[in-house]
This record gives structure tokens, C-alpha cells and sequence, in this order.
């Protein structure tokens, strides 16, 4: 027989190995009949049992289990298991079943660690992730937590990076990194790439924040006020294009801390035309 122990993660307790070492105690492996009912429903998470063969069928599935998925018992029963998990993850749930029966895996390793999607009725599927952590002559426990608060937060990260990614390389103002111990550009936006007329943002990331600036005691003197003030607001000067031509630009920077390096972050905004203008 094959257990799945889902543990949810809204219902994890201080001791998080508190239902897992009260399982051992049990000795659930050798000791407890696998349908019964009283017994696996003490545990207040997630349980189904299922047949230990590459084709599992669920035998029983407690009340833990019945309220997460929201899948009433008769419906759950003499079901196949892999029903449940999306196509993608079947293989994987499936070789690590495979691979602990016939003992081509440590099965008791940390490291053996799965994770799948299980569908709930509403036809949404969540993430779990276990490992199998009890085993016996015909039976196997896995134990799993559900993730899927985690995934969706990790996933909402990707999409709000890459929002802002697109927002920091279309933004109308030149933006760039640079490391203030060699004042060398570590990243630069597009719109600094053609304000500087350069031909891509390799070919201006790695020189020296230095050579954009019309002379180095025009880059001194915003340094000097930087390192003193962790700031610059607005600072007119003249900024150096690949073909050497100069043009007015003002400038804003900061010092930010990454671990133990600082790094100077820096908007550039044109003002060539305003300068014209105020010429003329």
C-alpha cells in the first residue's frame, strides 16, 4: 500500500514534525490497518491510501484530504491516483513511486523531494511537494506540504520582475548601474544606449562611469558630492556620446548597499533641447 501525508500549509503546527513522529510512534507501517477510518482521521492532515503498484488506486482518503480537495469519499474511491495530478507531473510522481519499490532510490532522502500538482474539485490544481519517508514490505509514505501559496507568490514575483524590467528598459530617462569602487557600469537601460549613441548595452556596460562624463573633474566632482551625501539631485553637466560630441544632461544618483559592495544608482534625463531653447 502507498500513503500520500499532505501536510497543508495553513495547518502546520509549531512542531512541524509533530504528525510525522506520531505516525512513527504508531509504527503505521506494521501495526495499523491502512482503512481505518478512526485512526488515519486523528490526523488532522491530509491522507489518502492508495495500492502500491505504477497504476495506484485510491482505497481510502480521510477527512483531512476530503476538505482540502473537496472531493467526497464514494467520489475519491477505487479511483486512479494519477487522475488527480496534472498530466505534467505524472511521470515525475510516477518514477519516484516506481523507483522506491524497487529500491533504485534512497527513499528516505532529504534530498528526494517531488513536487506535483493535485486537482481539487473546483478543477484548480495546487502544488504540493514530498518525499517518501516511511517504508515498508508492501506499503509507502510520502510525505508532502502544500505549496501552493508559495508557488503563487514566486510566480507573481516572475510577473512583477518582468513588468518592471520592461518599465526600467522603456523608461524615457537613461538609467544605469555602477559599481563605486571602479566606477565601472554594471547595467544601463535602452534609452541610455541611444541617448549615448551607442550601439548596444554591452558596448557601454563595463566602461568606466567616468568616460560619459565631459572631463574626469566633472566625474569627481559628482562623486565627491555622492560620497558625501549618499545623493545627487539634479546635476547639470555634460555628458560624453560615443562620437565624443557633448550634451547637456542633468543627474540624479544614489548610493544603495548589495551585500558588502556599493552600488551607484543613476537616472540621466536630456535637457539638449531646453538648453537650446534658453539660448536662443
Amino acid at each position: 500500500m502507498l500513503i500520500f501525508y499532505i501536510n497543508e500549509r495553513k495547518k502546520i503546527i509549531p512542531e512541524e514534525n509533530k504528525t510525522i513522529r506520531f505516525i512513527q510512534e504508531m509504527n503505521l507501517s506494521s501495526q495499523v490497518n491502512l482503512h481505518n477510518e478512526q485512526t488515519l482521521n486523528i490526523i488532522k492532515d491530509p491522507i489518502i491510501v492508495v495500492s502500491a503498484s505504477n497504476k495506484p488506486i485510491i482505497t481510502f482518503a480521510n477527512e483531512a484530504f476530503i476538505e482540502i480537495t473537496g472531493y467526497p469519499s464514494d467520489q475519491l474511491l477505487h479511483t486512479p491516483c494519477l487522475n488527480y495530478i496534472h498530466p505534467d507531473d505524472r511521470k515525475r510522481l510516477q518514477k519516484m513511486i516506481s523507483s522506491s519499490l524497487n529500491n533504485d532510490i534512497q527513499w528516505n532522502d532529504i534530498n528526494n523531494l517531488v513536487s506535483f500538482r493535485i486537482m481539487c474539485l473546483t478543477d484548480e490544481y495546487r502544488y504540493f511537494e514530498g518525499k517518501i519517508s516511511e517504508k515498508s514490505r508492501d506499503e509507502l509514505l510520502i510525505v508532502a506540504r502544500d505549496i501552493h501559496r508559495r508557488k503563487f507568490i514566486e510566480s507573481s514575483l516572475r510577473e512583477n520582475r518582468r513588468r518592471y524590467q520592461y518599465i526600467l528598459m522603456n523608461f524615457p530617462y537613461g538609467i544605469f548601474q555602477a559599481d563605486s569602487t571602479d566606477s565601472k557600469i554594471i547595467k544601463t537601460n535602452l534609452t541610455l544606449v541611444n541617448l549615448l549613441e551607442y550601439d548596444a548595452a554591452d558596448k557601454l556596460e563595463g566602461q568606466s562611469l567616468k568616460l560619459i562624463f565631459q572631463n574626469e573633474n566633472i566625474y569627481n566632482k559628482f562623486w565627491n558630492s555622492l560620497k558625501k551625501q549618499d545623493q545627487v539631485s539634479d546635476m547639470e553637466c555634460q555628458l560624453r556620446q560615443s562620437s565624443d560630441k557633448l550634451i547637456y544632461c542633468k543627474i540624479s544618483a544614489k548610493l544603495i548597499k548589495q551585500g558588502t559592495r556599493l552600488i551607484i544608482n543613476g537616472i540621466i534625463h536630456d535637457i539638449s533641447k531646453q538648453k537650446q531653447l534658453e539660448d536662443a
